[in-house]
């Protein structure tokens, strides 16, 4: 079989299990990757010879999609707000709406002479990186309960050049190192855990069998644990002047009473690009702080 016959085998059998134009870009993504070309050179490099080797290889990643891996995971690699980031089972796939609030918080960060920047449940680091390559001035910490998805933080950093702080922490009995960065922070971000039960069962099995549900579910009973601690720790950050999180589409109402009730009054629900009320964007004053 040529690397031409595989790739159209490839996009006919994944087609069993997705909608036709998402089995093409999978299959685009894997064999640019395979073949280390861009999407334009593809068609040239599908008809190169090549050792049986690296057909080889082709027809065992192709098996591990069969099983539903997400391509992100077979390739290693994912590209966000231009950067390369790799990913593993350690940490969730950086998806588009993380991309457009990091895009919204650069705007707004744009406001502040001396960013200090805490992303909270930080992940692959995407949202940091992300602030971090942007805005080359900003002191940014990343912090995330999982000790391995920091070493991918890590790995992330120095791939691409970004001098970031990553740690390991917990949000909820947290250490001094995060004590004494909440008293220099001006600006909080996350996208913690708000995947609720309910939706587990709408999930796709590349997402429910292969991504961290310590990253992805909170299983508290309405799904909101992480933003109450959030905005516990917000009253705690004596500098604070911005928080930014990625939300669960349904629960915009819930999010704006949580912070409202808590004393924050300047908070707005925003849209992803897609209409979808992905983010909550909160102005804070020092007045609501309060010291350890």
């Amino acid at each position: 079989m040529t690397l031409s016959e595989q790739y159209k085998e490839c996009i006919s059998r994944l087609s069993a299990s997705y909608e036709k134009h998402e089995a093409e870009s999978i299959s685009r993504i894997l064999f640019c990757h395979i073949l280390k070309c861009n999407f334009s050179e593809l068609t040239l490099a599908l008809n190169a010879a090549y050792s049986p080797l690296l057909i080889a290889e082709v027809e065992q990643c192709m098996q591990r999609l069969l099983n539903h891996e997400p391509v992100q995971y077979v390739t290693g690699v994912v590209y966000f707000d231009n950067l390369k980031l790799y990913v593993n089972k350690h940490v969730l796939i950086p998806r588009p709406e993380t991309e457009e609030l990091v895009i919204k918080i650069n705007g707004l960060l744009k406001n502040i002479t001396q960013p200090y920047v805490i992303d909270f449940c930080t992940g692959s680091g995407c949202m940091a990186l992300g602030i971090k390559h942007q805005l080359k001035y900003a002191n940014v910490v990343g912090i995330d309960i999982s000790p391995e998805a920091i070493h991918v933080a890590l790995e992330n950093a120095q791939l691409n050049k970004c001098q970031i702080d990553f740690f390991v922490d917990d949000i909820f009995n947290y250490g001094n190192k995060l004590k004494v960065a909440m008293q220099n922070a001006n600006v909080f971000v996350s996208n913690p855990p708000y995947v609720t039960i309910d939706d587990k069962e709408l999930m796709h099995k590349n997402v429910l069998d292969y991504e961290p549900h310590l990253a992805l579910f909170d299983y508290s009973n309405d799904s909101l644990s992480f933003y109450r601690q959030l905005a516990t720790l917000m009253k705690q950050a004596p500098k604070l002047r911005l928080a930014a999180f990625e939300i669960n589409e349904k629960k915009g109402k819930e999010m704006l009473e949580l912070f409202s009730n808590q004393g924050f009054e300047n908070c707005k629900i925003e849209k992803d690009i897609v209409g979808k009320e992905r983010f909550i964007i909160i102005q804070c004053n020092n007045e609501l702080t309060t010291n350890f």
